[in-house]
């Protein structure tokens, strides 16, 4: 899975969650203006923000590695 993927993943999940608490969840990579790194927002009806950029990925039984937002292709 690339970070775009899994980007797309946990957006999708999230939107579709059903939580009446969530006003929007959005991928860094859809915005307006694209962010370097990919990650994902998301935006509370009662104002709350939570940002998630990746900084590491790693596949099962490798380590994170030491460099932050230098993620793998494929993990």
């Amino acid at each position: 899975m690339s970070p775009e993927r899994a980007e797309a993943y946990l957006a999708a999940v999230l939107t579709n969650s059903d939580s009446s608490e969530i006003a929007e969840v959005y991928g860094y990579s859809h915005r307006p203006t694209p962010a370097m790194h990919p990650g994902i927002g998301v935006l509370f009806r009662n104002g709350a923000r939570i940002f998630m950029p990746f900084v590491h990925t790693a596949q099962p039984g490798q380590d994170r590695g030491r460099t932050r937002f230098r993620l793998q292709s494929a993990f």
